[in-house]
């Protein structure tokens, strides 16, 4: 048989309830609403305390954790005061009599202390408290969000301890709404707070997420979020996934510069992410250096516009590249040239020598790109 004023309660109220209340078992029913509330305050608040002093603690004072309205007017503060003397008196006046004795409650009393109760908590549920996950995700969605480390630190350090890594796992929910740089901002500020079994834990998360997903959103988001050294962090296989489908796309790419354009190859070039650690950096050479190779102005351009940086690294050039290089020298490419004459302004490296001759007699030749292409702007930078 169901509450004759059910219909008039929270149904999570109800809920917690109903099983003693529809055994007649009526002051276990109406401990059962106390703790109810007490919980969901403890909840909101993160207080380790119970009756009046969670009371007070939680409602009191003139900055409470929790507001059950803005607290701007007099009326506000007051609703605010009578809200916080309501409940004391059902700790004192209906919970202590019930926990340190038998009281042979019926249902009509039974019913109206539910009525009180549930007034109590529809102002606790839409209560204001200090720290909200939902809520919080507000700030990291705001429009003006200024991408600074220094600012995210401050937006991080506003979550309880005790609320971190909820709050984290909440974010990643909600994850395709944010930025690429936000996102990295956020778990780099994460990676200063959470303990050393709690970064182990967002690891595997991620890694997980890499291994299954078909959304480029979460190739870019989480690459983002691990470029450079961090990538190790990432289980092996998920890398190893994750690699492959960057220099597939990477494979494809093509950029017209006459129209600064991208074509083909957007979520590849999100590769420069992970470049320094990747597993597959033998395979990114050998596709870099086919594509500077290409008798296509537009593929070499791709390589050039993203990739500039990170065609040669701290070791020597393989003959294959600098063979290439010599190519594109050769044909009057002036793109080789002004990257290359880097490594000729100072203390020139050994290598150098292999195409000092075509860069010394260098002779810029026009070369014509191709002209059709489609806009894509989903690139890192």
């Amino acid at each position: 048989m169901h509450l004759t004023t059910q219909i008039e309660i929270d149904d999570e109220l109800w809920s917690f309830v109903k099983a003693n209340y529809e055994a007649s078992n009526y002051q276990a029913a109406i401990l059962d609403s106390i703790y109810f509330i007490s919980k969901d305050i403890r909840d909101k608040t993160d207080l380790d305390l119970d009756g009046v002093s969670l009371v007070g603690k939680a409602l009191g004072g003139d900055s409470p954790l929790l507001k059950i309205n803005n607290l701007l007017t007099e009326n506000d503060k007051n609703e605010q005061k009578g809200i916080e003397g309501i409940l004391r008196g059902v700790f004192q006046g209906i919970r202590n009599p019930r926990a340190h004795g038998k009281k042979e409650d019926n249902k009509e009393t039974c019913d109206s202390i539910f009525i009180i109760i549930n007034f109590i908590y529809n102002h606790i549920k839409n209560s204001k408290g200090k720290f909200d996950i939902n809520n919080f995700t507000d700030f990291v969605l705001d429009k003006d969000y200024v991408e600074s480390q220094e600012y995210t630190d401050l937006i991080i350090s506003q979550i309880p301890e005790i609320k971190l890594f909820d709050t984290l796992t909440h974010i990643i929910s909600n994850r395709k709404n944010l930025k690429p740089n936000i996102f990295y901002l956020i778990i780099n500020s994460f990676r200063e707070k959470l303990n050393n079994i709690q970064l182990e834990e967002m690891d595997k998360v991620f890694s997980q997420i890499l291994q299954k997903t078909t959304e480029d959103s979460d190739i870019r988001l989480i690459t983002s979020a691990y470029k450079e050294e961090n990538w190790t962090r990432i289980e092996h296989a998920a890398r190893l996934r994750i690699e492959n489908k960057l220099l597939k796309s990477f494979e494809e790419g093509y950029y017209d510069a006459t129209k600064a354009t991208i074509k083909y190859g957007t979520l590849g070039t999100w590769l420069i992410n992970v470049i320094p650690k990747m597993n597959m950096k033998t395979k990114y050479n050998l596709l870099l250096t086919k594509k500077l190779g290409s008798n296509s102005y537009n593929e070499v351009g791709y390589i050039f516009q993203y990739f500039s940086n990170y065609i040669i690294d701290d070791e020597e050039p393989s003959n294959y590249l600098l063979n290439t290089i010599n190519n594109g020298l050769k044909k009057g490419d002036a793109r080789f040239y002004n990257f290359i004459q880097f490594y000729f302004s100072y203390d020139s490296p050994a290598w150098t020598e292999k195409i000092n001759e075509a860069y010394t007699n260098f002779k810029e030749v026009r070369l014509q790109p191709e002209y059709d292409y489609e806009d894509d702007d989903d690139i890192p930078f």
